[in-house]
């Protein structure tokens, strides 16, 4: 399926797309009545289960933010909270958090240690173990799929993705990126026999969305909207966390990513991590670049060049 190019000002301009509204400690978040790449929410039935799910993967990931989810209807004088069977529109309350606290600002005050990336693996792995058991059925379809599909379907969004940035990285560079990574992962048994225990739900977890707040890891807007996109390798998950400590942090960050992580499962083969690695800074490359912050988005293309010739040889 490709990514709609109105993603592009949908990214610019998320704030427009679900506006948020601060009233003291609490926050209100909510969506407005428009249609996106990944679904109409003009259309009630679809803007209430995707109000739904999207509480209920945010709260699963950080219940201290996401407090309730409300429902709405008209009265008198204007809406008043009903119960959410009877609700004509909904809203998100959230307490009010420090935004300055995501990884992507704290890497860049150096404020981010060896322990808080073993926190912050140790968080992303126990919240997504749990999600998995949780929404294990309600995404049957995907988890039958197995994660050769999966991981090549979203190799094909990934294509579309990185075009959206075609001033910055031409489609033929896309494509060759693409294409090698889709032939590596065609022979490598990781991929081909791929063990379907490490299947897992995925998160949206961008630097961005990762917070440590108090000493403690904690996560917001972690619900990907395509469904595609939420069932992974667990271990590709966790590989985009330790490439944005690598490109944003520095080496003792990312490995320690890696180093967790292992103590949960055993190490895969070094071409299995480089296709996980060029895939998570792939994402990130041309969506800097979207966001206009220049400067980060050459620090993903120089990893991503760097991995790509790894790959080749491996």
């Amino acid at each position: 399926m490709e990514v709609s190019r109105s993603l592009v000002s949908q990214i610019r301009l998320s704030r427009r797309f679900f506006p948020i509204f601060f009233f003291g400690t609490r926050v209100i978040k909510v969506y407005k009545h428009k249609e996106a790449f990944y679904g109409n929410l003009a259309d009630f039935a679809f803007r209430k289960e995707f109000y739904s799910e999207d509480f209920f993967w945010n709260h699963s990931m950080a219940p201290e933010i996401y407090l309730k989810l409300v429902g709405v209807k008209a009265n008198d004088v204007g809406f008043g909270v009903v119960s959410l069977d009877v609700a004509e529109d909904f809203y998100i309350e959230m307490a009010k958090i420090d935004s300055s606290k995501n990884l992507t600002n704290l890497w860049a005050a150096n404020k981010v240690t060896v322990e808080d990336m073993e926190n912050v693996t140790h968080f992303l792995v126990e919240k997504l173990r749990s999600l998995t058991k949780e929404r294990r059925a309600k995404l049957k379809h995907l988890f039958d799929l197995g994660w050769y599909k999966l991981q090549s379907d979203d190799l094909e969004d990934l294509r579309q993705w990185v075009y959206m940035a075609e001033d910055k990285i031409s489609k033929n560079d896309t494509d060759v990126m693409i294409d090698l990574l889709k032939e590596k992962a065609s022979k490598e048994p990781y991929f081909t026999d791929y063990n379907p225990t490490f299947l897992s739900v995925a998160i949206d977890n961008n630097c961005d969305n990762l917070l440590i707040l108090d000493g403690k890891p904690s996560s917001i807007d972690t619900m990907t909207p395509k469904d595609n996109w939420k069932v992974s390798d667990e271990y590709f998950n966790v590989a985009r966390v330790a490439v944005d400590a690598y490109v944003l942090g520095n080496n003792q960050l990312g490995d320690a990513v890696y180093r967790t992580y292992y103590q949960y499962r055993p190490e895969p083969s070094n071409t299995t991590r480089l296709i996980n690695e060029i895939r998570s800074s792939l994402i990130q490359w041309p969506y800097r670049h979207i966001l206009g912050q220049y400067e980060m988005a050459e620090k993903y293309k120089t990893f991503t060049l760097l991995k790509l010739k790894e790959l080749k040889v491996a």
